[in-house]
Order: structure tokens, then C-alpha cells, then sequence
């Protein structure tokens, strides 16, 4: 691979929103705080990191597309527009043709619960309005929305390696011609089934919520960019693969070895 370039980046995460608290936090080297969620009908409680409120809601959760959505469709838009930074217009106005691929593991749960429990409820009365934000799609299409993207727009569903096939996919579409800028999402949000869910793989896990989003192109630009020579096959974090040797067989697929080179 050769000629795909990192424009810029987004975060928002249990450290705060934006990249700036998110790279405060690495600096200090602390772990950050833990909740307690306790799920419905349970006497014990999981652990658990979510995202904080932001200390000034974001002029963009006020777009009509995002006012009633889900945490994690904002999650997702906040990344992604931190990432496309001031290229954000040009995609409005059609200078540049944006592919967009959001990557999953879960989903829209917090509006999907609240569905079914209203259909279960009084199915009369249940509001149709909270369906559209059930769809694993749902993030990717208030970002297209959002930025008046009109190119290819697609959610991948899988385990915790779907970003780095999100990311291979869209280093695919940057080749070929297909879009000329493309930004990668992974978000998820944070609500007791699936941490519950996560303690099944392991029992001393701690989940936490956010996004992060990555901003390809084909050229670095004036202020330049990092450059994406390779992505690793994904490595999950299972019982008989712990964190550490997961780490370890990434860093042997990858070939750069001096400072600067590893991201």
C-alpha cells in the first residue's frame, strides 16, 4: 500500500470530546475513572467508563438530523467531523466526493432497548419515531447528512477488528478511484447488555464508550500527513490472547521500526 495519507483525526472517549483531553490523558499515564452501572432487576453492578458530558454541548448536536439520536450516532459525527476539520465545506458544496464507512460492534442499543420496551409496554402508543434510530446505519447516515455527502456512504458490522477492515476498505476505494477523501468511524455506546455481554469474553473487563474516526486521502497536502504503508490483520483479545501478546503479534506485522514510524 502506498500513497494513502492520514489527514487528520477524531476523538471522543471517557476522557472527554475531542482529541486535545484524549491526548492529556495518554500524557498522564492514569487510569481514568470507573462508574458503577447497575443493571435493571441485579444486585451487583458492572464497571464501567463512560463518556462525560461535554463541558459545551457542540454546535452540531443542534443539526436537525442529531437533535433526538442516539449517544453513539453523536459520538460518531463529533469524531468525524474532528477529523475532516475545515474540509468539512468542501464536501457541502460537492468540491470533493467523501466516502464515509462506519464500523460497529453493537450498535444503536440504547434506542433499540427503548423501542421494544415501549412495543412491549402499550404497542399502541409505542413512537415510530425511535425505529430509524434502531439500524446499524443510523450514525452513518446523519454524518452523510450532516456534511451533505453524496458519494459511497457504508457500516460494517463485525467483532473488534472491523475498523481495521473499514480502514483497508477505504485505502480500496482511495486506489481505485472511487472517492477522493474517505473517513473511517468506530463508535459504540455504552449500556449494561453490552457490558454484560463483554464479561462473558472476559470477566475483569471494563467498557467503555466513544469514537474515533481517521480521515484518508491521496495526497499529504501542504501541511503534510502521516502515511499509511500497512494495516495488520486484526488480533482479538481472547482468553487464550491476552491484551499483551495480541499487542505483540501486531507489532510483528508491521515493519517500521524507527521512532515516528509506528502509529
Amino acid at each position: 500500500m502506498s500513497g494513502i495519507f492520514v489527514k487528520g483525526y477524531g476523538v471522543v472517549s471517557p476522557a472527554g470530546w475531542g482529541a486535545e483531553p484524549f491526548r492529556e490523558a495518554l500524557q498522564q499515564g492514569q487510569p481514568l475513572s470507573i462508574k458503577e452501572l447497575v443493571p435493571p432487576g441485579w444486585n451487583r453492578s458492572l464497571r464501567v467508563r463512560p463518556v462525560p458530558a461535554p463541558h459545551s454541548r457542540p454546535s452540531v448536536l443542534s443539526h436537525a438530523r442529531l437533535r433526538r439520536t442516539s449517544p453513539i450516532a453523536q459520538y460518531a459525527v463529533a469524531a468525524a467531523l474532528e477529523a475532516i476539520g475545515s474540509d468539512a465545506a468542501a464536501h457541502a458544496n460537492g468540491s470533493h466526493r467523501l466516502g464515509i464507512i462506519y464500523c460497529a460492534m453493537t450498535g444503536c442499543v440504547k434506542y433499540s432497548q427503548r423501542f421494544y420496551d415501549e412495543t412491549l409496554r402499550e404497542p399502541s402508543t409505542a413512537s415510530p419515531l425511535i425505529f430509524p434510530e434502531t439500524v446499524f446505519n443510523a450514525p452513518a447516515s446523519h454524518l452523510g447528512a450532516v456534511l451533505g455527502a453524496t458519494a459511497i456512504n457504508y457500516t460494517l458490522v463485525g467483532d473488534p477488528g472491523t475498523f481495521l477492515q473499514g480502514l483497508a476498505l477505504a485505502a480500496d476505494w482511495l486506489l481505485a478511484g472511487r472517492v477522493e477523501r474517505c473517513v473511517v468511524i468506530g463508535a459504540e455506546e455504552l449500556d449494561w447488555l453490552v457490558a454484560e455481554a463483554f464479561c462473558l469474553f472476559e470477566r475483569r473487563v471494563i467498557m467503555s464508550e466513544g469514537a474515533g474516526a481517521l480521515y484518508l486521502a491521496r495526497e499529504a497536502g501542504e501541511e503534510g500527513a502521516l502515511e499509511l504503508h500497512a494495516i495488520t490483520e486484526p488480533q482479538l483479545f481472547l482468553p487464550e490472547q491476552p491484551r499483551h501478546l495480541a499487542a505483540v503479534r501486531v507489532r510483528n506485522e508491521l515493519n517500521g521500526e524507527g521512532a515516528g514510524e509506528l502509529l
